[in-house]
């Protein structure tokens, strides 16, 4: 859709896929197959998105009827989407023995990177460099649709939940970056949810205290 818009010519695309400004933009299609061409992708996208509202309510439909989809949504920040797409991926939580493994399974774990430790001298030849350069990352070997999960419903139980919202502020009072804070917020509410759906019991804020994220 992009690429039509600009081989035409049109310099100002905001609002491209959105219905606002689509009339506008059409009318800036001069040549009829080229505006007949957009206005068929316009319809592809228009259908795709009616198809992505019934695929949604279908999935929450079934994942209500599913009662570890209810106990996941006892905890701040976990709806019925996070919580059917949480239980439609894992499956069961007994895949994971550690809370470490669901971490890294939802790309939560903190890995240490380094960087080679062969450099080239100016003579042209190679040398060791016994100092190596590390540094600290999430593992990237992990379940993105979880990972997008996890720290998009951090977002919301900091903004929602007074209990996480202290979690937080704690973080950032200790020094962590505020991006840094989220991760630790989200790796502990992976933790919970891991939790309560292996336990069989509903959220209690004294999860809190008993989870670490260590």
């Amino acid at each position: 859709m992009n690429s039509l818009f600009l081989g035409a010519g049109v310099a100002e695309r905001s609002g491209l896929y959105g219905r606002t400004n689509r009339a506008k933009l059409l009318d800036q299609l001069k040549c009829h197959g080229v505006r007949s061409r957009a206005e068929l992708l316009y319809a592809e996208v228009d259908m795709q998105e009616e198809l992505k509202k019934e695929a949604l309510a279908r999935l929450v439909a079934e994942s209500k009827k599913h009662r570890a989809c209810k106990l996941m949504r006892t905890a701040p920040g976990i709806g019925p989407v996070y919580a059917a797409r949480v239980f439609g991926t894992v499956g069961t939580p007994h895949r994971f023995r550690s809370r470490g493994a669901f971490w890294s399974y939802c790309g939560l774990a903190v890995v240490h990177r380094s960087s080679g430790t062969t450099q080239w001298g100016r003579d042209g030849r190679p040398f060791r460099n016994n100092k190596k350069v590390t540094t600290l990352g999430l593992n990237r070997n992990n379940n993105a649709a979880l990972k997008e999960v996890f720290k998009s419903a951090a977002v919301v139980a900091i903004s929602c939940d007074p209990e996480f919202k202290k979690l937080y502020d704690g973080y950032v009072e200790r020094g962590l970056k505020e991006s840094i804070a989220r991760v630790h917020v989200a790796r502990k509410l992976a933790t919970i949810v891991l939790t309560i759906w292996k336990k069989g019991e509903k959220y209690d804020p004294t999860f809190l205290k008993r989870t670490t994220d260590a």
